[in-house]
């Protein structure tokens, strides 16, 4: 039975705010006169997978498994209100070809400023926000806050369930990571037992 993890008292939320971003250029700039104002259009949480531990192996099983397959709608709402209460993106402004605008509630401080950038081998390169929460998308021409949430569940082998199995954390991205790349590193990294349960999210913000 894959059930969803618990709500721990004191859950893992790493979302580092002051940092480097480096961001692929932005063809509204190319296209059209500044400001250009990207806002929310839509959350995506269709990279989601549930992987079942076999030795150093990862075989994927049906999302709607068990009771987290019941409960996984009201869970990724969970982490949609979480990540919002971190990291609440309103809008992001290209001002002109070396500045912009961010608007954006981080915790209880909200910040409505402009920073420079330039660019450097056609991507654009911000001193403000790490460069797995925040990216762009140029085939898209949209930004994307990026939220990875992973859980393990125990399998009938786990005799006394470590923290492990009772946490879940929320992290920002990691650029150029798969879905399965954030299971295989929670496996490499903690020496799961077979049949044990990985579960990976993505939630993306994505702004247009």
């Amino acid at each position: 039975m894959v059930s969803l993890p618990p709500k721990p008292a004191n859950m893992k939320i790493f979302i580092p705010i002051l940092c480097i971003v480096i961001l692929s250029s932005c063809s509204k700039e190319d296209a059209q006169s500044y400001p250009v104002s990207y806002t929310f259009h839509h959350v995506d949480q269709s990279d989601e997978k549930l992987y079942v531990v076999d030795a150093i192996n990862l075989d994927t099983i049906p999302v709607n498994t068990g009771t987290y397959g019941v409960e996984r709608e009201g869970f990724k709402t969970f982490i949609q209100d979480y990540l919002l209460m971190a990291f609440d993106l309103k809008e992001i402004e290209l001002l002109s070809e070396d500045s912009l605008r961010i608007h954006v509630i981080a915790g209880e401080e909200e910040i409505d400023s402009v920073f420079s950038y330039s660019t450097v081998n056609g991507s654009i390169v911000i001193d403000s926000i790490q460069g797995g929460l925040l990216t762009y998308d140029k085939d898209s021409d949209q930004f994307i806050v990026c939220g990875v949430t992973t859980f393990v569940l125990a399998g009938p082998n786990v005799q006394d369930p470590g923290i492990i199995y009772e946490d879940f954390s929320i992290e920002d991205c990691t650029p150029g990571y798969s879905n399965e790349d954030y299971a295989r590193d929670i496996l490499t990294e903690n020496g799961l037992l077979s049949l044990d349960t990985i579960g990976v999210i993505l939630t993306k913000f994505i702004f247009q």
